[in-house]
């Protein structure tokens, strides 16, 4: 049930005091008592020094020295920013723990699932007119972006902002893909998943979203074939009926959302000048700017309020390392998930969450901060930074469906076929 709870409220996460703009999270909270379980397991029980003290560097060298900074300075954005990617540490850990084991790792998949599903059902009652009831029941911000397209509200949903929303919506595809390649459930889950993202997109007219989404099926489509070539009938008649009904009823969002050449040319040309604007804003000042000098640095040049890109915002508020550590921790585990041909929860989880990061600022949601300090943790573990790490990647493995060999076999078994052809 923790596992589920957890889960649920890392992806629908509700605001604790519902008539403040700048309110707690219910991820603040548990991340409070996380860290509180975190210290006692390490007076308790113990952890692994130098894996512990790999993680709690980090944090300290950056982000501690960052939420000192917000506090001198008054900057309050960075200041929150910064207490969560601390308190994300814990979370992550959490999840860890629970990932080793098949039965609280099920549970927290579910959670994370029915979560998603609940961010649609906020971002329907928004659709109908009750935005402000969502607001009041601490469901969305008070604070939340109002926008339109084409004449067309677009839902802001939980997190602020349509496009934080369906990024988060989108999630249902990597879990509903492990689900399904790797739990042996039904294929209902990723039908039903793919009728979420729909909504999804339909209610915040969000492109970038639904193509990591598509991409990622395609993906799990080839990674279907490899695992079970029984199942790729049931995927490709699933992707025919899947294009029929976007053929008759059209993408989320419409068609005009899709094939407005103009409005496409544009928001391309600007996530362009955005990206390369932040990219040399981050190498002249590689140790960070926070938050709000970052923001009026890049209205002051470009104009510009966003940098469309997480590892780039990222490399602006905090310096380029926290970034680049996040940038290498998911490359790491997409390449295994290709070497592997394994659908392990973490790497179809780093695939989508990386190619959402290419598109908008999602760090500033701590849904995806706690996302990739997750991912992170699994590389330190995986690698074994710290010598004997706690588990290995193979008890992360979900079912007997997939043979267990970690990244590191697979390169010896590489290298050793290499060695024996050219004997």
């Amino acid at each position: 049930m923790i596992s589920f709870v957890l889960g649920f409220l890392m992806v629908a996460n509700f605001y604790i005091i519902p008539y403040l703009e700048k309110t707690p999270r219910a991820t603040d909270i548990v991340g409070i008592f996380l860290l509180a379980w975190l210290f006692w397991r390490f007076v308790r029980v113990g952890l692994n020094k130098k894996v512990f003290w790999v993680c709690t560097s980090l944090v300290g060298l950056v982000f501690i020295t960052w939420a000192y900074i917000g506090l001198v300075n008054e900057w309050q954005t960075t200041l929150v920013l910064s207490i969560r990617w601390i308190l994300a540490l814990p979370w992550a850990y959490a999840i860890y723990q629970i990932c080793k084991h098949p039965s609280s790792r099920l549970s927290f998949i579910y959670g994370l699932w029915y979560g998603a599903a609940f961010n649609v059902l906020v971002l329907g009652l928004q659709f109908f007119g009750l935005k402000e009831l969502t607001q009041n029941l601490g469901l969305a911000a008070q604070d939340s972006a109002t926008s339109y397209i084409y004449g067309n509200f677009r839902t802001p949903g939980m997190h602020g902002h349509p496009n934080g929303a369906a990024a988060v919506v989108s999630l249902v595809i990597p879990v509903a893909l492990y689900v399904v390649l790797a739990e042996n459930k039904r294929l209902v889950w990723l039908i039903l998943s793919l009728g979420l993202l729909f909504l999804g997109g339909a209610f915040t007219y969000t492109r970038s979203a639904v193509l990591v989404s598509v991409l990622t099926l395609v993906i799990g489509l080839l990674l279907s074939i490899w695992l079970k070539k029984s199942f790729l009938i049931k995927m490709l008649a699933m992707a025919f009926l899947v294009s029929l009904a976007v053929y008759w009823v059209g993408p989320p969002g419409g068609w005009e959302r899709w094939l407005d050449q103009s409005n496409v040319e544009i928001n391309l040309h600007e996530r362009l000048l955005t990206n390369l604007l932040a990219m040399d804003l981050a190498i002249q000042h590689p140790l960070g700017l926070g938050w709000e000098t970052a923001r009026e640095e890049m209205i002051a040049i470009g104009g510009a309020r966003a940098t469309h890109n997480a590892f780039f915002h990222t490399a602006l508020v905090f310096g380029i390392l926290p970034s680049a550590i996040m940038l290498l921790s998911m490359v790491i585990l997409i390449i295994r998930l290709f070497l592997e041909r394994s659908p392990r929860l973490e790497n179809l989880l780093a695939l989508h969450t990386f190619g959402l990061f290419l598109f908008e600022e999602h760090h500033n949601n701590p849904t995806f901060i706690i996302l990739s300090s997750y991912l992170f943790l699994v590389c330190i573990m995986h690698f074994r930074l710290g010598g004997a790490a706690l588990d290995t990647v193979r008890s992360v493995a979900p079912t007997s469906t997939i043979k267990n060999y970690s990244f590191t076999d697979h390169i010896n078994i590489h290298l050793l076929r290499s060695s024996r052809l050219r004997n």
